[in-house]
Protein backbone atom coordinates (compact mmCIF):
# COMPACT_ATOMS: atom_id res chain seq x y z
CA UNK A 1 0.00 0.00 0.00
CA UNK A 2 1.00 3.83 -1.33
CA UNK A 3 0.60 6.71 1.25
CA UNK A 4 0.72 10.34 0.17
CA UNK A 5 -1.17 13.41 0.19
CA UNK A 6 -3.46 15.56 -1.35
CA UNK A 7 -2.63 19.36 -2.02
CA UNK A 8 -3.76 20.66 1.43
CA UNK A 9 -1.78 18.01 2.96
CA UNK A 10 -4.18 15.42 3.37
CA UNK A 11 -3.24 11.85 3.02
CA UNK A 12 -4.37 9.36 0.54
CA UNK A 13 -4.53 5.79 0.77
CA UNK A 14 -4.57 3.49 -2.22
CA UNK A 15 -3.71 -0.37 -1.94
CA UNK A 16 -2.65 -0.16 -5.78
CA UNK A 17 -1.70 3.62 -6.81
CA UNK A 18 -1.08 7.00 -5.72
CA UNK A 19 -3.25 9.56 -6.76
CA UNK A 20 -4.04 12.71 -6.24
CA UNK A 21 -7.25 14.62 -5.86
CA UNK A 22 -8.04 17.84 -8.13
CA UNK A 23 -11.31 19.83 -7.91
CA UNK A 24 -14.15 17.09 -8.31
CA UNK A 25 -11.99 14.28 -9.82
CA UNK A 26 -9.43 11.63 -9.13
CA UNK A 27 -6.50 12.06 -11.69
CA UNK A 28 -4.16 9.06 -11.24
CA UNK A 29 -0.52 9.44 -11.54
CA UNK A 30 0.44 7.05 -14.01
CA UNK A 31 -2.54 6.26 -16.59
CA UNK A 32 -2.30 3.96 -19.11
CA UNK A 33 -1.26 5.47 -21.92
CA UNK A 34 -2.09 3.38 -24.71
CA UNK A 35 -5.82 4.30 -23.73
CA UNK A 36 -5.09 7.20 -23.11
CA UNK A 37 -3.35 7.86 -27.13
CA UNK A 38 -6.52 5.81 -28.16
CA UNK A 39 -8.81 7.87 -26.71
CA UNK A 40 -6.93 11.27 -27.57
CA UNK A 41 -7.01 10.25 -31.26
CA UNK A 42 -10.40 9.01 -31.49
CA UNK A 43 -11.48 12.45 -30.00
CA UNK A 44 -9.10 14.11 -32.39
CA UNK A 45 -10.45 12.45 -35.30
CA UNK A 46 -13.73 12.31 -34.63
CA UNK A 47 -15.68 14.92 -36.34
CA UNK A 48 -13.06 15.15 -39.28
CA UNK A 49 -10.02 13.22 -40.44
CA UNK A 50 -6.82 14.75 -39.81
CA UNK A 51 -3.16 13.64 -39.85
CA UNK A 52 -1.66 14.17 -36.64
CA UNK A 53 1.89 14.81 -35.23
CA UNK A 54 3.05 13.31 -31.93
CA UNK A 55 3.64 16.48 -30.28
CA UNK A 56 -0.21 17.22 -30.97
CA UNK A 57 -1.10 13.97 -29.25
CA UNK A 58 1.49 14.32 -26.31
CA UNK A 59 -0.05 17.99 -26.11
CA UNK A 60 -3.47 16.85 -25.41
CA UNK A 61 -1.61 14.26 -23.03
CA UNK A 62 -0.13 17.18 -21.07
CA UNK A 63 -3.42 18.56 -20.74
CA UNK A 64 -5.43 15.95 -19.76
CA UNK A 65 -3.19 14.55 -16.95
CA UNK A 66 -1.86 16.30 -13.88
CA UNK A 67 1.59 13.94 -14.52
CA UNK A 68 2.41 12.45 -18.27
CA UNK A 69 4.89 9.81 -18.74
CA UNK A 70 7.93 10.98 -20.73
CA UNK A 71 7.96 11.84 -24.21
CA UNK A 72 10.35 8.83 -24.82
CA UNK A 73 7.74 6.54 -23.28
CA UNK A 74 4.59 8.15 -25.36
CA UNK A 75 7.00 7.81 -28.49
CA UNK A 76 7.49 4.32 -28.12
CA UNK A 77 4.08 3.48 -26.88
CA UNK A 78 2.94 5.81 -30.13
CA UNK A 79 5.80 3.67 -32.39
CA UNK A 80 3.84 -0.20 -30.17
CA UNK A 81 0.40 1.20 -30.82
CA UNK A 82 1.05 1.30 -34.71
CA UNK A 83 3.17 -1.87 -34.91
CA UNK A 84 0.52 -3.36 -32.92
CA UNK A 85 -2.25 -2.19 -36.00
CA UNK A 86 -4.27 0.04 -33.63
CA UNK A 87 -3.44 3.41 -35.11
CA UNK A 88 -2.97 4.04 -38.28
CA UNK A 89 0.50 5.84 -39.37
CA UNK A 90 0.05 7.81 -42.59
CA UNK A 91 4.17 8.13 -42.66
CA UNK A 92 6.87 8.16 -40.77
CA UNK A 93 9.08 11.14 -40.10
CA UNK A 94 12.83 11.00 -41.31
CA UNK A 95 14.94 10.40 -38.71
CA UNK A 96 16.18 13.98 -36.71
CA UNK A 97 19.34 14.63 -34.84
CA UNK A 98 17.63 16.43 -32.23
CA UNK A 99 14.76 14.24 -31.54
CA UNK A 100 16.28 10.10 -32.04
CA UNK A 101 12.65 8.41 -31.65
CA UNK A 102 10.84 7.53 -34.41
CA UNK A 103 8.04 9.97 -35.01
CA UNK A 104 4.45 8.85 -37.03
CA UNK A 105 1.54 10.99 -38.73
CA UNK A 106 -1.18 9.02 -37.46
CA UNK A 107 -4.48 9.45 -39.19
CA UNK A 108 -6.96 7.41 -37.10
CA UNK A 109 -7.70 4.08 -34.97
CA UNK A 110 -7.73 1.00 -36.90
CA UNK A 111 -10.98 -1.17 -36.66
CA UNK A 112 -9.28 -3.04 -34.00
CA UNK A 113 -7.73 0.20 -32.30
CA UNK A 114 -11.77 1.41 -31.88
CA UNK A 115 -12.74 -1.88 -30.74
CA UNK A 116 -10.06 -2.41 -28.38
CA UNK A 117 -10.92 1.44 -26.91
CA UNK A 118 -14.64 0.38 -26.76
CA UNK A 119 -13.81 -2.95 -24.48
CA UNK A 120 -12.36 -0.33 -22.02
CA UNK A 121 -15.11 2.14 -22.33
CA UNK A 122 -18.04 -0.47 -22.24
CA UNK A 123 -21.14 -0.32 -20.08
CA UNK A 124 -20.48 -3.56 -18.40
CA UNK A 125 -16.82 -2.12 -17.40
CA UNK A 126 -17.86 1.12 -16.51
CA UNK A 127 -20.71 -0.57 -13.95
CA UNK A 128 -17.53 -2.69 -12.32
CA UNK A 129 -15.69 0.52 -11.43
CA UNK A 130 -15.25 1.24 -7.88
CA UNK A 131 -18.09 3.91 -5.75
CA UNK A 132 -15.70 5.22 -3.16
CA UNK A 133 -16.76 8.05 -0.45
CA UNK A 134 -15.01 10.49 1.10
CA UNK A 135 -14.96 11.07 4.94
CA UNK A 136 -15.53 14.64 5.40
CA UNK A 137 -18.33 16.38 6.33
CA UNK A 138 -20.16 18.11 3.45
CA UNK A 139 -19.13 15.85 0.72
CA UNK A 140 -20.57 15.82 -2.19
CA UNK A 141 -21.42 11.96 -2.60
CA UNK A 142 -19.53 9.22 -4.38
CA UNK A 143 -16.65 9.24 -6.71
CA UNK A 144 -16.70 7.20 -9.21
CA UNK A 145 -13.29 5.55 -10.30
CA UNK A 146 -12.82 4.53 -13.82
CA UNK A 147 -10.19 2.44 -12.81
CA UNK A 148 -11.75 -0.57 -11.03
CA UNK A 149 -8.35 -1.96 -10.53
CA UNK A 150 -7.91 0.43 -7.76
CA UNK A 151 -9.54 -1.19 -4.64
CA UNK A 152 -11.73 0.91 -1.85
CA UNK A 153 -9.59 0.63 0.49
CA UNK A 154 -8.24 4.20 0.41
CA UNK A 155 -9.35 7.31 2.97
CA UNK A 156 -9.03 11.18 2.61
CA UNK A 157 -9.82 12.96 5.74
CA UNK A 158 -9.33 16.59 6.37
CA UNK A 159 -11.47 20.05 5.21
CA UNK A 160 -11.22 20.42 1.36
CA UNK A 161 -10.72 16.83 0.44
CA UNK A 162 -13.47 16.22 -1.17
CA UNK A 163 -12.91 18.72 -3.83
CA UNK A 164 -14.93 21.78 -2.66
Amino acid sequence: MQVGKNGIGCPLFCASGFIKLKANTVSYECPRVDLAILSIVKRLCLSKPQKLTFGQIYRELVRAYARAPAIHVCVGAVDTLVREGLLISARVLEPDQSFPYTQHIISGLTEIGAASLASCEDPVVTQRSVTRYTATRGSIGPVRSAYPHCSTGWKSAGPGSSGQ
